[in-house]
């Protein structure tokens, strides 16, 4: 019999769960909607079932086959959305399309008003108490909120709010690294700091 380490597999092929790909469930408020996405469609392709996230192929779902697959992709939806957050974007006859359609409006609604408040913490971020490693993550994943939005962080943007960040601590460092040439990149500059 198939097996995965995730237990095992259905008739379909398909592991009953793939939560253990995720570190976290997606949270509203967690700012790692883009990277959610990201990964749970490239699990998706890698059971080739991806077609059950596109709009265009909704009408595929006449068949047994189809309409098992995608009840195991609504399991795995429950295995890696929050709890609260489900039930908003579900119901009891809710598609694996249907969640993945209604997560991406709930986090692309309000985008210029997100964008403010996004804005607003990435620049007003500081090390303060965070070790280089927390405070560059954090920083990364702000950034990372803001292109969830439409509003792309440069490289040399992220690089330099690290920098401006920074506790009296790293004085020297955050002094050092703007002159360099060529000027660091954000991984560059986090290692150095590190």
């Amino acid at each position: 019999p198939g097996t995965s380490d995730a237990g095992p597999s259905s008739s379909t092929g398909l592991p009953p769960s793939i939560a253990h790909y995720f570190t976290t469930k997606l949270q509203l408020e967690s700012g790692n909607y883009s990277r959610w996405r990201q990964l749970f469609y490239i699990i998706a392709c890698k059971y080739e079932v991806q077609l059950h996230l596109d709009i265009a192929t909704e009408l595929l779902g006449q068949s047994a086959v189809w309409r098992n697959d995608d009840l195991s992709m609504v399991l795995w939806l429950h295995g890696v959305v929050a709890e609260d957050l489900m039930d908003v974007v579900a119901s009891s006859y809710s598609s694996a399309l249907d969640i993945w359609t209604q997560v991406h409006v709930l986090f692309m609604d309000n985008q210029p008003g997100r964008a403010v408040i996004l804005g607003v913490e990435f620049r007003n971020l500081v090390q303060g108490d965070l070790s280089i490693a927390e405070y560059s993550r954090r920083l990364k994943s702000l950034a990372d909120a803001l292109e969830d939005v439409g509003e792309r962080v440069t490289d040399q943007s992220l690089t330099l709010q690290l920098i401006c960040g920074l506790n009296r601590k790293y004085h020297v460092m955050a002094t050092l690294l703007p002159m360099q040439s060529p000027f660091p990149t954000f991984v560059q500059a986090r290692s150095r700091l590190l």
